[in-house]
Order: C-alpha cells, then structure tokens, then sequence
C-alpha cells in the first residue's frame, strides 16, 4: 500500500478486525531504513510487512526519489490510538513488550483511555527462548484481535514474523516506544513540535546518551545513504526502471 492515506490504513486494519486476515504492521523511520540497508534480511523480513512512514527523515527520501513527501506522517505513537478510536466493533488487545511495570501501566492507561475495548492481556519484553511458545500460548487464549509488540526494531518485527503463524491474532503491530509515552515513563513532544515534525528534537533533549547517536551519527548515515542511491537511480536508463518496476511483485511496485 505505497503511499496510504491515514484514512486508508484505518479502513485495512478495520478490516482485519472483521474478517481475521492477519496482517502485519511495522513503521519505518530513518533508524529503520539504515537497518534495512545494512541487513538483507532484515528487509526480507519487512517484505511480509505493511511498512508505515514514520518521520521526516522518510519524506526527504520519498522527495529525492518520487518527487514528493508523504500524505501523512503513520508514526505508532498516533496511529495505535487511532486505530483503536476508528474501529468499527470493540477489539480485545494484548501488550507485549518493555519492563513489567511499564506495560502494567500502559495496559491500565489504555484501558482507560478506550473503555469500549478490552485489555486481554500484557507481558513484558524480556523474553528468554524457552518462554516465547508459552507467551505465544497465552496471547491466543485471551482472545486478542490486536497485539501489540514493543520491542524496538529489529526485534519487534522479527518476532512477530517468527510467530505470526502460531498466533491467531489478525492485526500485529511493532510499536516501538509506545508503551512508554502511553505510561507517562517518557514525555512527549508539545503539539507545536510534533506539528512541525520536531518530536525528535524533544526526545533528543530528553534522552541525549541513549539517542544521540541516532539522531546524530545514524542521521548522519541515513542521508549519505540515500543520497548515494539517488545519484545511482539517476544512471538507470527509464527502459531499465520500468522493467525493475515490472519485476517486482504487485504489491512492491511504487504508484507513481
């Protein structure tokens, strides 16, 4: 779904909720790509994703590329409870992720932030091997339509690929920092910055030792990056896009 609309996203989710065809959600930033350009697999793993923008660092590489930015900023932070003010019949959710207490408090604040949906369960992320089949147990008897994972990527999106065949939950969604903004433990940008797409200043200036290479450094790699690929799209002959375009399969394919 290139380019979706908030709107749009909203109404195939929903649609999950009806139907039960499981679909994946994962939302890529600047941190994300530069992943994705380091790790084939990582992109494959993305590949069975409906990736989300997430950023202003995604719009400047969609405005290099397609000569245009996107609709609507789809961060994970907004788009959750949006989803779950948009929905069309009550949804079961279950948390997963982050420190016990933190998803106990998010859970709680969710639950009453949403009172018209169900909170069917939470467990924190810190997951050894030998307990994930029992945790994948779990989430399938509390009934979830809609599980959120909490984990930062990668690893949010590898294990929701690892499992999404063991768990009956039709809408998996990779949240990221979620679960903290929802319980209070980190603040959130004022409205004026988020407006004007500076959330990442805020959260730079709260927490500048865990993201200052992020935002900085990675930033930094992030744009050399597509700055190389642009200068290398630009030698490709039309004739040899569009067949690039034609080999891909029909969901991959940019709408231009």
């Amino acid at each position: 779904m290139p380019y979706a609309s908030r709107e749009k996203v909203l109404q195939t989710i929903d649609r999950s909720f009806h139907d039960r065809s499981q679909i994946r959600i994962a939302f890529c930033n600047a941190n994300t790509m530069v992943s994705a350009l380091r790790s084939p697999a990582y992109v494959e793993t993305l590949s069975r994703f409906l990736v989300l923008n997430d950023g202003v660092g995604l719009d400047i590489c969609s405005s290099l590329f397609m000569g245009h930015g996107f609709e609507d900023n789809l961060n994970g932070t907004d788009l959750v409870p949006d989803i779950l003010a948009a929905a069309s019949k009550p949804v079961s959710i279950y948390l997963l992720g982050a420190k016990p207490e933190v998803v106990a408090e998010a859970a709680r604040q969710l639950g009453e932030r949403f009172p018209r949906h169900r909170v069917a369960g939470f467990h924190h992320g810190y997951l050894r091997p030998a307990d994930e089949a029992g945790v994948i147990a779990e989430i399938n008897a509390s009934g979830a339509d809609l599980l959120l994972v909490a984990m930062g990527n990668p690893l949010q999106e590898i294990f929701i690929a690892r499992n999404a065949a063991a768990l009956k939950v039709p809408v998996l969604v990779g949240v990221g920092a979620l679960f903290d903004f929802i319980s209070g433990t980190v603040p959130r940008a004022p409205g004026w910055m988020r407006a004007a797409r500076l959330e990442w200043l805020f959260r730079l200036m709260q927490e500048p030792k865990r993201l200052g290479w992020r935002y900085t450094g990675g930033l930094a790699i992030f744009l050399a990056q597509i700055l190389r690929l642009r200068v290398a799209r630009l030698a490709v002959k039309p004739a040899d896009r569009a067949r690039e375009i034609e080999a891909l399969p029909k969901r991959l394919r940019p709408e231009i």
